[in-house]
């Protein structure tokens, strides 16, 4: 989460919200599409309403690929957990996470 882009300086910058970098780093980099870097944290992490890649998908053996929840399941929080199914009889739209995620009957 931090960088140096002067040789042989003391201190390392912050990153700016939204990127992060690897130890050593000179510059910083956005967190991919579907990814938020949570307050304090220094690797980012799936937002609400996606989940990481099912392993065998494109880019899911690297890490860092996020997706957005399918049709009838949801996520509320950030992190690397995955889509909740809505309960019985109701539905969500692809990538919800904001309560309330599921609604009426599926339509």
């Amino acid at each position: 989460g931090t960088f140096t882009d002067a040789a042989g300086a003391m201190a390392c910058r912050p990153c700016l919200a939204g990127g992060t970098s690897l130890e050593g780093s000179s510059e910083c980099t956005p967190c991919p599409t579907g990814t938020v870097l949570p307050v304090g944290g220094v690797v980012c992490v799936c937002a609400v309403g996606s989940s990481p890649a099912p392993l065998g998908t494109d880019g899911a053996a690297a890490g860092g690929v996020c997706v957005p929840c399918a049709p009838g399941t949801y996520k509320v929080v950030e992190g690397d957990g995955g889509c909740v199914a809505c309960p019985a009889g109701m539905s969500s739209a692809a990538g919800s996470g904001s309560p309330p995620a599921c609604g009426g009957p599926p339509g």
